[in-house]
């Protein structure tokens, strides 16, 4: 069963961000480019996951210091983990998002817009729309 996990913290302009999934909690750091400090050289360079009753069950600060033990929490690490690596990017200057072939901007631009929009209750097409608006909105910003 896929788990949803969601953004509660996530700004442009600092690499910590903050989240749940199922009822845990996560902090992470999380960069734009995997590093040999990463979890599997990847994105996330720190990562604190706690458990309902607010127990740590993993703890990863450029090496293991708490591995998940039990089955279940290593089921959420894992969608934390899947969940936090196909974040959007946030540290790109102007003039390298618009090399960037136009549709993985787009997807990019999709993916902060709902993100940004994840806990606002909207109905599906309210939703697009202000998707749509806000792709629109920084594409424009972007030409210029």
């Amino acid at each position: 069963m896929e788990k949803e996990c969601k953004f509660t913290k996530f700004t442009r302009d600092r690499n910590w961000v903050v989240g749940e999934c199922e009822g845990y909690s996560f902090e992470a750091k999380l960069y734009d480019r995997g590093s040999e400090f990463g979890i599997n050289d990847g994105r996330i360079s720190k990562l604190l996951i706690r458990n309902k009753a607010g127990e740590w069950i993993a703890n990863y600060d450029r090496g293991w210091d708490i591995k998940p033990k039990t089955e279940d929490d290593n089921a959420i690490y894992k969608a934390v983990k899947c969940f936090l690596e196909n974040a959007p990017e946030r540290f790109y200057e102007f003039s390298e998002f618009e090399e960037i072939n136009e549709d993985r901007k787009n997807i990019t631009l999709i993916k902060i817009a709902e993100s940004l929009l994840q806990g606002i209750e909207l109905t599906v097409k309210e939703k697009e729309k202000r998707i749509a608006e806000f792709v629109d909105s920084i594409s424009k910003k972007i030409k210029g």
